[in-house]
């Protein structure tokens, strides 16, 4: 495959066509990378041209690895065979945040490419993740803040690693092993040579501070190393003069000294013991919105709102009179249910929340996130039993998923339920089969926090508390669990600690809020420390819970912008 650069002339492309076409090459080539990679993409590669490159992606399973690569294929219809001593190892630097959307995109031109319809599910969940198009979907550019406050989206929402291009990449490379001759003047060491010899070297650049959450590496062999000859190379013209690009028009344009610049955002925290102002804020607030739904009685957005005010500001009965209200004119919707248990929850009343939001089941009973939902908040409760039964009715959901499969199958192994796993392994498609077979051989997932906003409480009396985060609309991020997936917990039914953490969590103001989660000795003082970490910023906060709950902490997610140099000017 010749890619087209554009404003590349037609000539120049029809030349590479030609090239690769009835030029040296390397045909039929396959790569052979050391242990310590999976999910290598592309599955099969086009041949290279002489002086061409391709690239090829793999996940590494450990820190560090050395092997060799080892690159083979044909030139001119006799074998050809490279290998390529590395030293590789995982790096988290900022210069190199672009190898994930990298790995992403190689793999959804590959699965586009072999698969097609069958990995659409596949393809969408990359295209997500990575925010890299496919054939199934597409990127909104919006170029304005008008434009994303039309579309409702909130623009500093996003935690995922930036690559700017300012900073330096790490990387590693090696030149071939094997030293091969040729008798064709023509190539011999010139631009359409294949082979090389050499040592195997290695090239580090400057690291830089590391980017977040960076789980995928990627191996790319260098481009094939020009071949030694005894025999001399032809002389060779002197090239023709570069034909000015867009870019040094655009230098020109712009004349001296001025450097074109973008903006980058920094997502920043600052956290308090004093949550007053927040509280303040939304209680200034009430008066207006109690109105408003007053005079708008239908309407769901305004009383999510005023909800969202009572939460911010601890009135948990006038909260609770709302969810009822709310309940009573639809008592399925999801919204009134979800209001309705973080009512019960914040009241201290554990299993009543549990069982309201096991109604979510009974009205979703086929959406896949309620039942993921459903099985985290049942683990987090310790009930192993309810929580594989949501895991089971998932896979059924999923077959497709060798994970979310392999997940139902250990938990009802673990809960003895033996005929029920048998069952799930046999009625697994032919296709999916393999990958279920790789999942259990793997061990259960670790549960582990995930994202910037974390809650560590630790207090001295033999007493089970909640710890939860208020968010500026009123959504309360708990062991409960949220409907985006974007809690985790740890040790939810301690009498001693408890962690909380966010992930993605909107800019805004939160209040870190501590309730007790039982009936008995509701009024005995319990003393305590906080850890919230966010964004990088970290503030140990005492606290005295004299009641059922109390508003310990805030904690401000922020973002600043910046102006720095384009790349490549």
């Amino acid at each position: 495959m010749i890619p087209f650069v554009p404003g590349e002339k037609v000539s120049t492309v029809a030349l590479h066509v030609l090239g690769a076409s009835y030029g040296i090459a390397l045909r039929n080539p396959t790569v052979e990378l050391p242990d310590g990679f999976t999910a290598v993409y592309p599955k099969t590669l086009d041949n290279i041209p002489a002086g061409g490159e391709t690239i090829v992606v793999a996940r590494l399973q450990s820190p560090r690895t050395k092997g060799e690569i080892k690159l083979r294929g044909q030139v001119g219809g006799d074998k050809y065979e490279q290998t390529y001593p590395v030293e590789l190892a995982a790096t988290s630097a900022k210069g190199n945040a672009f190898v994930p959307r990298l790995y992403a995109a190689t793999k959804i031109e590959d699965l586009e490419a072999n698969q097609g319809d069958s990995a659409k599910e596949e393809l969408v969940d990359l295209s997500k993740r990575f925010a890299v198009a496919s054939r199934y979907t597409s990127l909104l550019v919006l170029e304005s803040a008008a434009m994303f406050k039309a579309f409702g989206i909130d623009r500093n929402t996003s935690t995922a690693p930036m690559w700017t291009g300012e900073e330096a990449s790490e990387s590693s490379g090696a030149d071939g092993t094997t030293e091969y001759e040729t008798d064709d003047e023509d190539s011999a060491g010139g631009p359409l040579a294949l082979g090389g010899a050499g040592s195997a070297k290695k090239d580090s650049r400057a690291k830089s501070e590391p980017a977040a959450d960076m789980a995928e590496a990627y191996a790319q062999p260098p481009p094939l190393p020009a071949a030694t000859s005894t025999m001399a190379s032809p002389p060779r013209s002197a090239p023709p003069a570069k034909e000015p690009s867009w870019r040094d028009e655009e230098r020109s344009r712009r004349g001296p000294g001025m450097v074109p610049m973008r903006r980058v955002w920094d997502r920043k925290a600052t956290i308090a013991a004093d949550t007053s102002s927040t509280v303040e804020n939304a209680s200034n607030e009430i008066a207006r919105m109690e109105r408003e739904v007053s005079d708008n009685p239908d309407s769901r957005t305004r009383l999510e709102k005023l909800l969202g005010l009572y939460a911010v500001t601890g009135q948990v009965d006038r909260a609770s009179e709302m969810a009822e209200r709310w309940a009573r004119r639809d008592a399925l919707d999801p919204g009134a249910l979800i209001a309705r248990a973080e009512v019960a929850a914040r009241r201290g009343d554990r299993t009543r929340a549990i069982r309201i939001l096991g109604g979510l089941a009974d009205v979703r009973p086929g959406d896949s996130d309620t039942q993921k939902w459903l099985a985290g908040l049942h683990e987090a409760a310790g009930e192993n039993d309810l929580a594989c039964s949501h895991r089971i009715a998932l896979a059924g959901l999923r077959m497709k998923d060798a994970a979310i499969v392999a997940d139902a199958i250990r938990c009802a192994r673990d809960t003895q339920r033996s005929l029920l796993s048998s069952t799930l392994q046999s009625d697994v498609e032919s296709s999916v089969r393999t990958a279920l077979d790789r999942e259990l051989a793997k061990p259960a997932p670790e549960n582990k926090l995930r994202g910037d906003v974390q809650v560590e409480a630790t207090w001295d009396d033999d007493v089970d508390l909640d710890v939860a985060l208020i968010g500026r609309n009123g959504q309360r991020y708990s062991w409960l669990g949220d409907p985006k997936a974007r809690v985790t917990s740890r040790d939810a039914t301690s009498t001693r600690r408890e962690t909380l953490a966010v992930f993605n969590a909107p800019k805004g103001d939160y209040v870190v809020e501590v309730t007790r989660a039982g009936q008995d000795g509701r009024d005995a003082p319990v003393r305590g420390t906080l850890k919230v970490r966010a964004a990088g910023t970290t503030q140990v906060i005492p606290f005295v819970l004299s009641g059922p709950r109390t508003d310990a902490a805030r904690v401000r997610i922020y973002y600043t912008s910046r102006l720095v140099p384009v790349s490549g000017w």
